[in-house]
């Protein structure tokens, strides 16, 4: 699971997701449920419905339904690489 970031430097801010600079994605997916996210991590789902209610891991809600933007997942994955790194240290 990526983020396409822009090539083009007319469409890109460094670091920034490419769906925020209004450039056609193609596949790219956006939002994913907690089930898939379950699967991307190899946890459990009630683990990302702990991680959502401890505010480890943000969401939205469209109607019912919670998704976690990919790039909400890519912050959660770069903390904890953050916080085990400086676990060693």
């Amino acid at each position: 699971m990526s983020i396409r970031t822009a090539s083009s430097d007319q469409h890109r801010i460094v670091g920034t997701p490419i769906a925020l600079h209004r450039v056609p994605l193609g596949n790219a997916r956006l939002l994913f449920t907690p089930e898939e996210v379950a699967q991307a991590l190899a946890i459990g789902r009630s683990k990302v419905y702990d991680l959502l209610r401890n505010d480890e891991l943000s969401s939205i809600r469209i109607g019912g339904s919670r998704r976690i933007l990919v790039s909400a997942l890519h912050e959660f994955v770069d903390r904890l690489r953050s916080n085990q790194s400086a676990q060693r240290q």
